[in-house]
């Protein structure tokens, strides 16, 4: 179950390999890449959630199109999504006497939220050309930061960009909290990258390999504001933002108002 991250795609080259390989089903998690495709390689011209098996997208409130909840699955294969469907809409095997053979769920969009998402995706083109020239702006106007970067797209796709991560050029889980409390200072809204599973209450007793890499990701990366309804004017304030912080941290390192927030929480548990 591959798992295309803020609009890139991964590398399916070598998944379906694998895949073929060992004889398995891919499922790709496009629920982030809607409208991202390959533009060279063996996929060249393919979507994202169009080359495994099954792919899964979300129109989520936050998603590049929305909704408002809800997602769609797809396939090339007939039965599988004939099966999907079923399920989806509650397995139900005779509508009179309401009988049902499987346990089923009601997964299915309303009537008014499939016509809202048909004329989102008239508008799917336009909205990937405003999140470009954003993109475009923050990696212009941070490209003299010695502080990070944002963080480049798989160079084989057409991305989305979905997503804009400002990438500390060190991990460094303090002053990645450090930032985003700036930014919330200035009352922008931005955010870490979700946190480990193998960190979550839930999972802590059990086994987990790896993990290096994602937590890298999780020590560097800050998911900035990337809206289709993002300004330039906002873009611009959001990049300055990050370069007035840079300057008072090459000056005072981690700051006062930090090392307070730290004490206080460490005294009210």
């Amino acid at each position: 179950m591959p798992v295309h991250v803020f609009g890139n795609i991964c590398y399916m080259e070598e998944i379906m390999k694998i895949a073929k390989k060992y004889n398995l089903y891919v499922i790709e998690d496009s629920t982030e890449a809607l409208g991202s495709y390959y533009t060279n390689g063996p996929f060249c011209g393919k979507y994202a959630g169009t080359i495994g098996d099954v792919g899964v997208f979300s129109f989520n409130g936050n998603k590049i199109i929305t909704t408002g909840g809800g997602g769609m699955v797809v396939s090339n294969n007939k039965k599988l999504i004939d099966k999907i469907r079923y399920l989806s809409t509650q397995a139900k095997d005779d509508t009179v006497y309401f009988i049902h053979n499987e346990i089923g769920f009601n997964y299915r969009l309303t009537n008014v939220q499939a016509a809202l998402g048909l004329g989102q995706l008239e508008q799917l083109e336009q909205f990937i050309q405003i999140k470009k020239e954003n993109y475009l702006l923050y990696k212009d106007l941070l490209k003299e930061s010695n502080l990070g970067y944002i963080l480049d797209f798989n160079s084989s796709i057409r991305p989305n960009y979905w997503f804009y991560t400002f990438m500390l050029k060190k991990p460094n889980a303090i002053l990645r909290d450090q930032l985003i409390q700036y930014f919330k200072d200035n009352d922008v809204q931005t955010r870490p990258i979700w946190k480990l599973n193998h960190t979550q209450k839930p999972f802590l007793n059990y086994k987990m390999c790896g993990g290096k890499e994602a937590q890298f990701f999780y020590d560097s990366a800050i998911n900035i504001p990337c809206s289709s309804n993002l300004t330039q004017e906002d873009v611009r304030r959001v990049a300055q933002l990050i370069m007035d912080f840079e300057k008072n941290y090459e000056k005072t390192g981690i700051s006062r108002r930090w090392w307070s927030l730290q004490k206080r929480n460490r005294r009210f548990g």
